[in-house]
Parts: structure tokens; C-alpha cells; sequence
């Protein structure tokens, strides 16, 4: 199986680009909802992360409260880091046992911190997307509510597109309409299927 990961900036279109791959039947494993799966259901992880900060970011009913801890984290690096330290080792093997059961061609691992966390080597390709920062800070103040100020916070701890770039193998442009990114996905999408040996027709036009 031909492994991917997919990476690029808060606000730059990556859960776009994984539901369109999902709409040609490729499997995601992706980290942010791995990660909100294990802060939700998992009574170790949660134990971890009140253990490492206090009640404060729990609700009265045990469950994580998220914007708490957010709060916390965006305004404190050892606190963010530490709290990595609970969650990515987690998330790492989640999707590492969900990936032994994957019989397709190939799989796209969704990990945002792909370059942060060190794991880009962990993978056949790496595929970016990149899209101008003033769209993205607008999506995300639509999505999000959060302050510029929260948002400078956000930014300051991910990779730049410089960054990104020097280790992309595969780099989408999402400065169009979403057909234009829909497009770029099938032709990604016949490309894989290529390099696996399971597409017939050999052609990207």
C-alpha cells in the first residue's frame, strides 16, 4: 500500500481536500479526528490531560473542555508541547494499527504537524496544500470566531509554506474555486492509483 500524507496550514483546505478524496473511495486516516475521538471517548487520555493541567479544563461531567484548554495551550509552549506529548504518541499508533487493516491501493494520512512531529519520512509521498494567508485567515475567523490575536497564536506554531514546500512531493494549489480543486484531486487520485500499478489508463492530462 502506497502511503500518503497530507499536510498544510490551519485554514488552508485540507478538509476539503480529504472529502473529495473520500467522494473517489480513498481512505483518510486523519489526525485531527483521531485526535477528537480520543479526547472524547478515551477515559486514559483524558486522566493524561487532566492530570497534566488541572480541573480547569475539565467540564463538571469529566468531559474536556476544549476551549479551556485551548486557551491554555495556544498561550503557553510548554504547556502545548506537553500536551503533545500526551496526544500524538496516541494518535501515532491509532493510525498506524487502522492502517494495517487497509487493503486499497493507497491511503492518505492526514496530519497537520506532519513537519513539526518530524514523521514526514514516515511516508512514499508527501502531498501540501497551500492556499495565500489572507484566505485562510478569513476562514478561519468564519469558522472559528477567534481573534486575530488567536489566530497569530495558532500560526506561530506551524510550519511556514516554505517549509512545507522543501519536503512537498505533491503540491496543490487551492487559490481557485472548488471545482478547479476537484479536479486537481482526480488527476492526484488517477496519479497514485498509477504508481501502485492499478489504473489502466496512464495518462494525466
Amino acid at each position: 500500500m502506497l502511503r500518503i500524507a497530507l499536510t498544510g496550514g490551519i485554514g488552508s483546505g485540507k478538509t476539503t481536500v480529504t472529502e473529495y478524496f473520500r467522494d473517489l473511495n480513498v481512505i483518510i486516516l486523519d489526525a485531527d479526528e483521531i485526535s477528537h475521538k480520543l479526547t472524547k471517548n478515551n477515559p486514559l487520555i483524558l486522566g493524561e490531560i487532566e492530570e497534566a493541567f488541572g480541573r480547569m479544563v475539565m467540564n463538571i461531567d469529566n468531559s474536556l473542555n476544549r476551549h479551556a484548554l485551548r486557551q491554555l495551550v495556544f498561550n503557553d509552549v510548554e504547556s502545548r508541547k506537553q500536551l503533545e506529548a500526551i496526544l500524538h504518541p496516541a494518535i501515532q499508533q491509532d493510525m498506524e494499527s487502522s492502517a494495517r487493516r487497509i487493503e486499497e491501493p493507497y491511503c492518505i494520512f492526514s496530519i497537520p504537524l506532519l513537519i513539526e512531529i518530524k514523521r514526514e519520512l514516515d511516508f512514499d509521498r508527501v502531498m501540501v496544500v497551500e492556499t495565500p494567508i489572507d484566505i485562510r485567515r478569513n476562514r478561519i475567523k468564519k469558522r472559528s470566531k477567534l481573534s486575530d490575536k488567536e489566530i497569530d497564536a495558532i500560526l506561530t506554531t506551524q510550519s511556514s509554506d516554505i517549509e512545507r514546500r522543501r519536503i512537498a512531493d505533491d503540491l496543490i494549489l487551492n487559490n481557485g474555486s472548488k471545482e478547479e480543486l476537484f479536479e486537481k484531486i482526480k488527476k492526484l487520485n488517477s496519479f497514485y492509483k498509477i504508481l501502485v500499478g492499478k489504473s489502466s489508463d496512464k495518462t494525466i492530462r
